[in-house]
């Protein structure tokens, strides 16, 4: 619908009535246009660059918008900063400057700030409706605009968020694989572990020696630590390496009594590994006692419980159970071991 077939045109005017009533008698003769004046008020381009500037104003049901421009005003303010800061551009209405004075450089000027439209002296009423219908298409345009910066950006925030969701996806992916390679990892070097002690094991006949090497081979990775294999078919400790105590007043026969007595008829009866943070054992002193922390494992062939590896030091660096974890899976080839050789001396002396 073009201008003239509208019906009203409602324009708000910001122009003082005196200096500017011929603009002011133009727009009240025509009869398409509804004038309404809110005249007096301070329009400096300091002041419409402020969003309640346009709050305090009854925009409501307004076309166009009429502001003032002075010569003080360009003189005062950047015509590009106040374009960049311009809150009208977000409103429904156009917005039209009306210059009283003009020079071509301060239309120039004033061309920079993004107007709908500019009216100048002298006051005509062909050029004044041009310039309302102009400024009416420039304002769809910049709604127009407007409405595909927000679905732009209601797309890109659902871009981002999607994107977003993605990336803590990959996180978790990227997460499982680094744990699935530690995991691995720590696999790997149980079975080196376990193949390197493996091969300590092989190729010697002797029980007690074999037993010696692997008690050995246990006590290297290990700080101040004693140990010893206790073999229940023979009743007896077969090997027992007890470096960490030779200076010390407690006997190795006191020690393998207390472990008797503490550690190998509860593992016999339970078949479990066990751990003692804290028990006493008498020194040559009747009167001195010493505290171990002890940590036994049952060394099983198949269903039969065949040894004891057990190792002790001070109460005061007391056993985990991350280096229980770490040794025990090394009993189950020392129990085929221990059998194996059984059997093969068994054979040789028959």
């Amino acid at each position: 619908m073009s201008l003239n077939e509208q019906k009203h045109l409602s324009i708000l005017s910001l122009l003082d009535s005196v200096p500017h009533h011929e603009l002011c008698d133009v727009l009240t003769s025509e009869s398409s246009i509804v004038l309404r004046h809110n005249g007096g008020i301070d329009a400096g381009l300091h002041e419409i660059a402020k969003k309640q500037f346009w709050q305090s104003l009854a925009v409501q049901d307004v076309d166009v918008v009429f502001l003032p421009i002075s010569q003080d005003d360009m003189v005062e303010c950047s015509p590009l900063l106040i374009r960049q800061k311009l809150v009208w551009q977000y409103q429904p209405f156009a917005v039209v400057a009306v210059i009283s004075d003009p020079t071509i450089d301060m239309i120039t000027k004033v061309s920079q700030m993004g107007f709908d439209g500019i009216v100048t002296e002298p006051f005509d009423v062909n050029q004044i409706m041009n310039q309302i219908t102009i400024a009416k298409i420039n304002c769809q345009k910049r709604q127009r605009t407007i409405t595909r910066q927000k679905k732009l950006k209601s797309l890109c925030k659902s871009q981002n968020q999607k994107r977003h969701h993605l990336r803590q996806q990959v996180d978790m992916l990227c997460n499982d694989f680094v744990g699935s390679n530690k995991k691995l990892a720590q696999t790997l070097n149980e079975l080196k572990y376990l193949c390197e002690f493996q091969s300590e094991l092989m190729g010697e006949n002797d029980l007690y020696i074999m037993l010696h090497r692997a008690m050995q081979w246990l006590l290297n990775d290990m700080t101040n630590t004693c140990g010893a294999v206790y073999h229940f078919d023979n009743e007896q400790f077969e090997a027992h390496i007890s470096n960490a105590w030779s200076d010390s007043s407690v006997d190795v026969d006191s020690i393998e009594s207390f472990l008797k007595f503490m550690v190998v008829d509860e593992v016999k009866k339970t078949r479990k590994p066990l751990l003692v943070k804290q028990g006493r054992v008498k020194t040559s002193d009747e009167n001195v006692t010493q505290d171990l922390a002890v940590m036994a494992i049952p060394i099983m062939n198949k269903s039969k419980i065949v040894g004891l590896l057990l190792f002790y030091r001070d109460s005061q660096v007391p056993f985990t159970k991350e280096a229980l974890d770490q040794v025990r899976p090394l009993a189950t080839p020392l129990g085929r071991q221990m059998t194996a050789i059984q059997k093969l001396q068994a054979f040789i002396n028959s």
